[in-house]
């Protein structure tokens, strides 16, 4: 009968928990990686194979398991993090359930080999759904190596879930990539199908890991971010600036107490401090780690500890955005050109560059431009042009430094060089040293229009302008769609609006559940210029409006009015979309002719704007051209 309750027996129990706890390959590494993490481990190796489906290893060198609990360790919801509800509460640890080996074990082949570094041997145990198919002692390293085979293969329809090999590792990487994004004091060594992918630093600098794992793409483009807000709420991290931007949000990297987390609401909070640099359907790339009073939070929603709920999101979404938000204002949001600039997003452009810097490929005479053409005989020559590929300075400097290494080590090198050619090498890589320092140091420096210097104007829509050795070129239509913006935005901000009388009102009903608050709505309205009655019970009439809106614009307004009283939502944004949109249709045009008043003018408007950096859209005022991208465009540098 199906009215009888009894209890399911013991391999479907380990069954159903598995299944919560190991969805794919990827939340197997995962739950491992947390575990060496927790172990203090400083040195981590993941290797796997058929994106891992077939084999998943990894190696550390933490704290180890002792002999007495190694089979306590494969039961379930038994940890070593947590003592009492209390400790449940307040975890700062990756793992505390207790369920990652039991899951683990009960869908796959598994063996352990584990040492604490008071032991004088380790301990090995192979395990096949469970049971215990082999357990020794035996020699080994400080630490813990796990080796998870043939993964779900006593569950074939969950198995028959999993995606191609392709796409479980792409997913795998990514998580192995927060990790050692996060953990920049472990050193990380990642294998696919016996193939080194990287090899982490490991020297507590999260701009070394991601310049090393993104080989340098965001290079120069990268804000510090260290906001203390309170004593339960600090924010740690890399800030994108308005350089780079993704289509997608896969260069998002998001924290908690150093816990790898996916938060839609923390994700449109950050989103939502960008909006005013960045144009609309582009992401912002950043690497954030909100270190929070664990009493203040849930990370027990979700079984793999993914997501994360909030005791007060409202409070915490106020100061994450505004922490944000000051450290891209306090920055100098001016892109540079990008030009020529390639970006190495695979292992495939990163094998190439690699490849390059360890090959003597490069005629000499292109990149020691004073020097004369007969001075290096280098047999090679059909690869002359291939200088050209290395548009990142750091990597030419690099090439530098191997050639002059290779130079003093080589005795019988194909071409001998004296010692003032050398200088010239040297002189070449100080040059580079050097506006690199110089280029850093602008980036901290403040930025006032007023100093740029008035050159001219480009088919009547861009400014140009210099100062010191760049060129600046700004779009006259975005810088007067900011001043605007902001002076209007300034009105509602001041309740220093100037309205337009309607000579017919127009009557607005309210929804049935605001009906009690009508009052309420025309205090609220009547503070951003909306002044109005109550027409009826349930109906408002409007009778003046700010004269920066047109009707329509207001009716919305009222509409956003209306969603903050029910979802208690923010309607700030929407306030700003309809100045912006305001600003945009009153700003001077492209095309259109200007006097030399009205760029003095633009200039010191600008300089007084909160920010001067975009339009309210996002789109960029002004970009950068700096005299190396010139020269190097004239082929006057290589």
């Amino acid at each position: 009968m199906n009215n009888i309750i009894k209890h399911l027996d013991n391999t479907t129990i380990n069954l159903i928990a598995a299944g919560e706890v190991v969805e794919s390959p990827y939340s197997v590494v995962k739950e491992l990686i947390e575990n060496s993490i927790d172990a203090n481990s400083k040195n981590i190796v993941l290797e796997i194979k058929d994106g891992g489906k077939t084999y998943i290893r990894v190696t550390d060198d933490g704290d180890g398991i002792e002999e007495k609990y190694i089979l306590t360790a494969f039961e379930r919801h038994t940890t070593s993090k947590i003592r009492s509800y209390e400790d449940f509460c307040f975890v700062r640890t990756n793992g505390f359930r207790g369920e990652a080996l039991a899951s683990i074990s009960a869908v796959s082949q598994i063996t352990l080999t584990t040492k604490t570094k008071e032991s004088f041997y380790g301990n090995y145990i192979k395990m096949d759904s469970k049971n215990v198919i082999e357990q020794s002692k035996v020699g080994a390293n400080n630490g813990s190596t796990i080796i998870i085979e043939n993964l779900l293969y006593n569950v074939p329809a969950r198995k028959s879930f999993l995606k191609s090999n392709q796409a479980e590792t792409a997913k795998i990487s990514q998580i192995i990539t927060k990790f050692a994004l996060i953990n920049n004091d472990i050193k990380f060594k990642y294998i696919n199908n016996d193939k080194v992918i990287f090899t982490s630093f490991g020297n507590s600098s999260i701009e070394d890991a991601l310049n090393l794992l993104y080989s340098n793409q965001y290079k120069g483009n990268l804000i510090q971010l260290s906001e203390s807000i309170n004593e339960g709420l600090k924010l740690n991290g890399i800030l994108g600036n308005n350089s780079i931007m993704e289509s997608t949000r896969r260069n998002q990297h998001l924290f908690i107490n150093n816990r790898v987390i996916i938060s839609r609401f923390l994700t449109e909070c950050i989103e939502s401090a960008y909006r005013a640099f960045i144009p609309s359907g582009k992401f912002p790339v950043y690497i954030i780690n909100i270190d929070i009073d664990p009493g203040l939070i849930d990370i027990n929603v979700h079984p793999n500890k993914l997501d994360v709920k909030f005791s007060d999101k409202v409070d915490i979404s106020y100061f994450i955005k505004k922490a944000v938000t000051k450290v891209l204002s306090d920055s100098i949001m001016i892109p540079n050109a990008s030009l020529n600039q390639k970006k190495f997003t695979n292992q495939k452009d990163i094998d190439f560059i690699q490849q390059k810097m360890n090959t003597d490929l490069i005629n000499n005479d292109h990149f020691l431009s004073n020097r004369n053409s007969n001075k290096f005989n280098i047999s090679n020559s059909k690869n002359c042009n291939d200088n050209e590929k290395y548009s990142d300075n750091k990597k030419l400097d690099n090439y530098l430094e191997n050639k002059l290494s290779s130079i003093e080590n080589q005795k019988k090198d194909s071409f001998q060089i004296n010692e003032t050619e050398n200088k010239d090498i040297y002189n070449r890589r100080k040059q580079i040293e050097e506006r690199e320092i110089i280029t850093d140091e602008s980036q901290i420096k403040e930025f006032n229009y007023s100093n740029l210097e008035y050159i001219g104007i480009f088919i009547n829509s861009y400014i140009i302008f210099q100062m010191d050795y760049d060129m600046y070129l700004m779009d006259q239509h975005a810088a007067h769609e900011r001043i605007l913006y902001e002076k209007y935005l300034k009105q509602f901000e001041n309740h220093n609006i100037a309205v337009q009388h309607m000579i017919v009102p127009f009557i607005i009903n309210l929804p049935i559940e605001l009906i009690e608050n009508i009052q309420q709505i025309l205090d609220k309205l009547n503070q951003f210029g909306i002044e109005g009655d109550i027409f009826s019970e349930k109906s408002i009439a409007i009778r003046s409006i700010p004269d920066i809106f047109t009707e329509s614009q207001t009716r919305a307004f009222i509409d956003e009015t209306f969603n903050v009283f029910i979802n208690t939502s923010d309607y700030a944004v929407h306030i700003q979309n309809m100045i912006a949109s305001k600003a945009c249709k009153a700003a001077i045009k492209a095309n259109s002719p200007i006097l030399n008043m009205e760029v003095e003018y633009i200039l010191k408007e600008l300089d007084l704007c909160t920010n001067k950096y975009t339009c309210p859209h996002g789109r960029p005022i002004t970009v950068k051209l700096t005299k190396y991208d010139l020269e190097k465009m004239f082929k006057r540098v290589l």
